[in-house]
């Protein structure tokens, strides 16, 4: 009887969510040897709700079961590790919440975090319908996420039964030795959902019935392929200019760490007050934009979800997921309000990420900042060539050494021969021409965004609609601490240059380079620059990418001025200023 009930009112989903836990786990660790109070407090209650929720299931008890087990999830597992939760199953809880009211009893998360394994319980009187249902919101809310979460499947419900065995299996011979029927039809997505998602992924175009992926021609042509730099970066990667070993600083280099005082510190906020009012009166005058880099997948900093990580929303402010696009859009309006002007703000986009952006701004109606708000679409993209034996070699030389068992070295280095040998057939440093054609190309990176900016026409158009512009503040999107402080900004005009570069209290974490003196002479390096890895750790600041930018300054290191810009409306004067791009590159 009790496992007839049980059975009768839980329904069994798998959001479609696949992600790495490890950053959950290592959380739940974290917290559990420091005993912050909150977390402690919250772990207790869940201890104390334990025995009840057991009570509960033993019993058949299954409204008071969901309860319980929604308590948990609501004041014990997500005040403990609040990364388990995500707006897919957020919007999903609140659906239910609403459309099933008293017949819904409640939920449980199955797994290291939501969105994949969960389980509702509702009233079996409405189960058949809630099952139905609920896998029609989830596709709904899979479209919706689609670009900004990590699906790797389509949510499913299952059918399921207890298993009172444990673990066993049975061999089929014969005709009966067939994989099981499995589900291929779905509900179709609602209307209204269909009508605001663009289904087509990245580099393919609509074609009547579906989509088709673009051929590697129409993805140069339409995504700013240079040939001739190209030519160029091939030419010198396989004379042996450029290459992973060429990236080394000399073991011979001198490197110290920087003083306190080689550079300006706003340590507490403290600024100089003429620093702050210089730099309130050019915010006053409408001299200053952002540019935010979004232009990527965010892969490691989803561990190799890829999702685009611009909308992806990552935190809860006041009962609702925010996406990083949100949260910098909120500050410049918020300094827009401080000075009076609207801050003009760019987000700059990639092949893999524009129609993604452009399509959440426009179903959020740009968070009202539309007046002000610029997308700068990539007009440069990377094509991938065959390695070079000597950067493979360089590379497995360059990892850390373990010795092995002599069975597992023998693999290890026979796999190493038929890559060598698999560059060399092809030719090394020659264009990579397999798999599908969007594999072939990459993001070129973060140097490139500032002159898709002179080559997409974006910066033109932001100085015809503020002709006072003078300033950019440009950072990358997951930078949340990057914002227009009056005194940084009153600061670098001061200092009348063209880069400044702001840098952060190294955290042992912090790997990838920072500031530091090379040969006498304060610079930010790379962490594969450096000659070795304790030279890193001897840093004390790290390199943050935000830096504020003067234009007319910057104009001029690439020979071209701003009337050369305003005045480029014909195919002749652009190609003046893709040479002097070129030249520089």
């Amino acid at each position: 009887e009790v496992e007839k009930k049980i059975l009768d009112s839980t329904v069994l989903v798998h959001g479609g969510i696949s992600q790495d836990v490890g950053p959950i786990l290592e959380m739940v660790t974290i917290k559990y040897l420091l005993k912050f109070e909150e977390e402690w407090t919250a772990r207790l209650k869940g201890i104390g709700l334990f025995d009840k929720i057991v009570s509960a299931l033993t019993s058949g008890d299954m409204k008071e079961f969901g309860r319980l087990t929604t308590e948990d999830w609501e004041t014990s597992i997500q005040k403990v590790i609040p990364w388990v939760n995500n707006s897919f199953t957020s919007d999903l809880i609140t659906r239910v919440k609403e459309e099933f009211g008293e017949n819904y009893w409640g939920f449980l998360m199955l797994g290291g975090m939501s969105g994949g394994g969960m389980a509702f319980m509702v009233d079996p009187k409405i189960r058949d319908t809630f099952r139905k249902r609920i896998l029609e919101i989830m596709l709904e809310l899979k479209h919706k996420h689609n670009s900004s979460l990590p699906f790797i499947i389509d949510p499913v419900t299952y059918d399921f039964k207890l298993n009172h065995e444990g673990i066993t299996s049975e061999l089929l011979t014969g005709l009966e030795a067939v994989m099981p029927e499995m589900q291929t039809t779905y509900p179709s997505v609602s209307p209204l959902i269909k009508g605001r998602v663009n289904l087509n992924p990245p580099l393919t175009r609509g074609e009547s019935g579906g989509s088709k992926e673009i051929d590697e021609n129409e993805i140069k042509n339409r995504y700013g392929f240079d040939a001739r730099s190209h030519d160029h970066i091939k030419s010198l990667l396989k004379s042996g200019h450029i290459g992973l070993s060429k990236n080394r600083l000399p073991h011979t280099s001198i490197i110290e760490d920087i003083k306190y005082g080689e550079i300006i510190h706003f340590e507490n906020e403290n600024c100089d007050p003429d620093h702050f009012a210089k730099g309130m009166d050019s915010l006053k005058q409408n001299e200053m934009a952002v540019i935010t880099l979004a232009g990527g997948l965010g892969s490691r900093w989803t561990r190799g979800a890829a999702v685009v990580k611009p909308i992806n929303p990552f935190i809860n402010i006041e009962g609702r997921y925010r996406t990083f696009i949100e949260l910098h859009l909120a500050k410049s309006r918020k300094t827009g309000d401080l000075s009076g002007c609207r801050i003009p703000h760019v987000f700059t986009t990639s092949y893999l990420t524009h129609n993604a952006i452009t399509e959440y701004l426009e179903n959020f109606d740009y968070f009202g900042y539309k007046e002000g708000l610029y997308l700068s679409p990539a007009k440069s993209i990377g094509r991938r060539v065959y390695p070079m034996e000597r950067d493979l070699r360089f590379f497995w030389e360059e990892q850390l050494q373990q010795k092995l068992d002599d069975n597992i070295q023998k693999v290890q280095d026979n796999i190493h021969t038929a890559l060598i040998e698999w560059a060399k057939l092809k030719g090394e440093g020659e264009d990579y021409d397999e798999n599908r054609s969007i594999l072939r190309f990459n993001p070129p990176g973060h140097w490139y965004e500032i002159p898709n900016l002179l080559k997409n026409g974006i910066l033109a158009r932001m100085l015809r609609d503020n002709p006072g512009l003078k300033y950019l503040l440009c950072h990358n999107i997951d930078t949340l601490g990057a914002n227009i402080d009056p005194a940084i900004l009153g600061t670098h005009i001061e200092g009348r240059n063209c880069l400044t570069f702001e840098v952060t209290p190294r955290r042992i974490e912090d790997t990838g380079g920072g500031l530091a003196k090379i040969d006498g002479q304060i610079r930010l390096v790379e962490g594969l620059a450096l000659p070795s890895e304790e030279d890193e750790y001897r840093l004390s600041y790290y390199n943050t990418l935000t830096n504020w930018i003067t234009i007319d300054s910057l104009l001029k290191f690439f020979g071209i001025s701003r009337e050369m810009l305003l005045d480029a409306d014909t195919p002749e004067k652009m190609t003046k200023i893709l040479d002097a791009i070129h030249d520089v590159e």
